[in-house]
């Protein structure tokens, strides 16, 4: 996107283009463009916070936007924790033991509620008792 690679610039970034991989560059075209360099697929993936052993499949720009449409992997994980911890709460502290999970202004922990509501509606389709899942949920009774 326009505003993406405008924020590249700003970094001295040429966001116009993918890097060939460090074994095909091409120091003219993928280092010292009047622009600035462009990165290479291992270069956005690092930035993303993949690891760097992490394999991505394909050709160049498939490997790309592979990274590029990935959510990133640290937020992935903290995201996965939050809810994780919200269902265990048992296990709460070792989820996040290091992650800030609200923001230092947020109302302490102690006053929000931790009990989910979800409207179940009564007028359902009859469920294999296996296959009925509404007692999983608090419901309203709408």
């Amino acid at each position: 996107p326009t505003r993406a690679k405008r924020a590249w610039a700003e970094l001295g970034v040429d966001g116009m283009g993918i890097a060939n991989d460090p074994d095909s560059c091409d120091p003219e075209r993928d280092l010292f463009r009047p622009a600035g360099p462009m990165l290479t697929v291992a270069q956005a993936a690092a930035i993303q916070g993949f690891p760097e052993e992490w394999k991505f499949q394909g050709r160049k720009t498939a490997r790309y936007r592979q990274v590029g449409n990935a959510f990133p992997p640290p937020v992935a994980e903290a995201v996965g924790r939050a809810i994780a911890a919200v269902l265990l709460p048992q296990y709460r502290d070792d989820l996040t033991r290091d992650y800030e999970m609200e923001p230092a202004d947020a109302s302490p922990v102690e006053d929000i509620p931790h009990q989910l509501e979800i409207s179940v509606p009564t007028g359902h389709a009859a469920l294999a008792p296996s296959q009925d899942r509404q007692g999983d949920f608090v419901g309203t009774g709408a």
